[in-house]
């Protein structure tokens, strides 16, 4: 299915603290995580039938590049109607279907391996007070995971030829953020005004009242 040495697993805490503990060029795959993270620790909902998996890459580009080049392959996968958030989610009609969560581990100050998990709500039940939406709910019936997965990997081995400059130019025209008034809940407090670019280490840049912001992190709303 891929060039990846699969490892399956019935439930773990996280894909991405397995891949951790991995050899570059493994594929971690769960049918369920206790203990599934987004960004800044958060908690992200992984029950049974939905895609959990993380990849473990030896970092071949800068280590920023691979959530843009996996959010572009998950995007692609899923094919017309699903547009990227910056900086980590793949959205349908607004509402989070995917998220991209890639962790750097060093050996000194040299990035050994990147882990890029990868959260796809396929047929998961899904919370009502969250913004999200399943594969299931969109179309009306169950998507086979294992599909879903080998689409995703072949994505990702095409989106892997690009590029950085290809790389930064896809991610700009497929990220629905740019050119939307926009609230950013960052760690420094609230970035509000007009996401206008991102930059080549996948930062956005804001244009507000009092010029322009580049953001490396933030919760991005639409207003």
């Amino acid at each position: 299915m891929s060039e990846f040495n699969i490892k399956r697993f019935s439930k773990v805490e996280s894909t991405n603290d397995v891949g951790r503990m991995e050899k570059p060029g493994t594929l971690i795959v769960a049918k369920e995580q206790t203990k599934g993270k987004g960004r800044f620790g958060r908690v992200w909902e992984s029950g049974k039938g939905g895609l959990w998996m993380s990849l473990v890459v030896s970092p071949s580009r800068p280590v920023q590049e691979y959530t843009m080049l996996v959010a572009l392959a998950v995007r692609a996968a899923l094919g017309p109607g699903f547009s990227v958030k910056w900086p980590n989610d793949v959205l349908y009609k607004g509402k989070k279907v995917s998220g991209i969560l890639s962790e750097a581990v060093f050996s000194g100050n040299t990035p050994e391996k990147v882990v890029v998990g990868i959260g796809v709500n396929v047929n998961n039940m899904l919370s009502s007070s969250l913004n999200a939406v399943s594969l299931r709910q969109i179309y009306r019936k169950e998507k086979p995971v294992d599909v879903v997965m080998k689409h995703i990997l072949t994505a990702y081995k095409n989106a892997s030829q690009l590029s950085s400059s290809e790389l930064l130019e896809r991610y700009r025209s497929e990220c629905s953020t740019l050119g939307k008034n926009i609230r950013a809940a960052t760690l420094s407090g609230d970035v509000v005004g007009k996401a206008v670019d991102i930059t080549a280490d996948g930062e956005l840049v804001v244009q507000t009242t009092r010029g322009k912001r580049i953001l490396q992190e933030g919760d991005v709303s639409i207003l």
